[in-house]
């Protein structure tokens, strides 16, 4: 009886331990294939702005993750709880008189293995 039920927790944690790791995987995966970037520049040539800058600036971390690779979403690993990523995109459009700005950015963060992704339209209408 003992021994089934240390067996029926471990698979339960095991279960556990693989759901968490796949949601990190899928809100990373999401923030760099998602197409809201694609809506912000159509909204931008909608409005006849300009496009100033696009920037993807590196990744930071607060704490080193051995696992991080370049140019990869950034996942928080179970052994490093306390690892921070912070990624974002930065769109910046303007009209020719230079009334009209247009700011967006894109920021994912892996907060204590937490997904957060927030994107926003700053303008100056």
């Amino acid at each position: 009886m003992l021994q089934e039920t240390i067996s029926i927790l471990f698979v339960l944690g095991f279960i556990l331990l693989i759901l968490s790791f796949g949601f990190r995987f899928f809100g990373a995966f999401y923030f760099y294939y998602s197409d809201h970037l694609l809506d912000a520049i159509k909204y931008c040539e909608s409005q006849n702005l300009i496009l100033i800058e696009l920037s993807t600036p590196d990744s930071t971390s607060i704490k080193r993750n051995p696992f991080k690779r370049n140019n990869r979403p950034p996942i928080a690993f179970p052994p490093w709880p306390g690892t921070v990523f912070i990624d974002h995109k930065v769109l910046i459009c303007k009209s020719i008189d230079d009334r009209d700005v247009l700011i967006w950015r894109q920021t994912y963060a892996s907060i204590f293995g937490k997904n957060r992704l927030k994107y926003k339209i700053e303008d100056g209408f």
